[in-house]
């Protein structure tokens, strides 16, 4: 009872402060393809330094985990990674009022954990139990608050007020980093693995695609508009949301960056 006082009481913290700097730039963010940027400059600072830091160390390291990793234990890292995000997601599902999909998150938590030994095989999608992943920022988001100034956060890439706060909030309630605080041994090192293995199955997913608005003119001015868009996707549920059929935001953003 203890714990889900404390994180009842974070997350209505969390509402609070958000909601407060969703106000004061909420009405520039959320103009339809409009990205409230009062921050830009130092905000391209920080991007170069993190594209230096990208060029030189995160997209080789994903270079060579693409090529010299065998398909069938990057889908094992992937399936592990994706089903200790449920427990979370489950969480927000319940914050936003949507039962049907905890229901969702919980069932295929459930069965990929018991039958697929652990989550590192996925025998719930082909019984239509398909992924998602819902953030604080989302959340947010559903209860009205805006997504305020955009940042860009060293080393940690595109963000804003909303999501900023909204990733520290998740970063102290989701319940696999609550359960691994528990033991005297071994939970840092298990939290801080699954945050360096999850930074390398993203960026390795996003070599094309970014490699792809390099070519942009503006390379800030695109990456901006694809987070932005990519975020106004998973604030409508993502793809199960008609409305985001066949919607990619990085071709936007880079056909937007080459069209400049």
């Amino acid at each position: 009872m203890g714990w889900f006082q404390s994180l009842h009481g974070t997350v209505r913290r969390g509402l609070l402060v958000a909601a407060v700097g969703g106000l004061l730039g909420g009405c520039a963010a959320d103009k339809p393809n409009q990205v409230f940027d009062p921050f830009e400059t130092v905000n391209r600072h920080v991007f170069a330094f993190n594209d230096a830091v990208d060029t030189a160390i995160a997209r080789p390291i994903a270079v060579v985990y693409r090529d010299l990793a065998p398909r069938p234990a990057k889908m094992v890292v992937s399936n592990f990674l994706s089903n200790l995000t449920l427990p979370l997601t489950m969480i927000h599902d319940l914050l936003q009022g949507k039962p049907d999909r905890a229901q969702v998150a919980f069932g295929r938590f459930f069965m990929n954990t018991i039958l697929g030994v652990g989550g590192i095989f996925d025998v719930a999608t082909p019984h239509g139990l398909k992924f998602h992943q819902e953030d604080m920022g989302q959340t947010l988001a559903v209860h009205g608050s805006g997504a305020g100034p955009y940042l860009v956060l060293p080393l940690l890439g595109p963000s804003s007020a909303r999501d900023g706060i909204g990733d520290l909030i998740d970063w102290v309630i989701d319940p696999v980093n609550v359960v691994t605080r528990i033991p005297k041994h071994g939970g840092d090192a298990f939290r801080y693995g699954r945050t360096g293995a999850s930074t390398l199955v993203r960026r390795e997913e996003l070599l094309e695609p970014l490699d792809a608005l390099h070519q942009s003119l503006d390379y800030y001015a695109a990456v901006r508009s694809a987070y932005a868009q990519k975020r106004r996707i998973d604030i409508v549920d993502g793809m199960d949301n008609p409305a985001n059929k066949g919607v990619d935001p990085f071709k936007a953003a880079e056909e937007a960056g080459k069209a400049k």
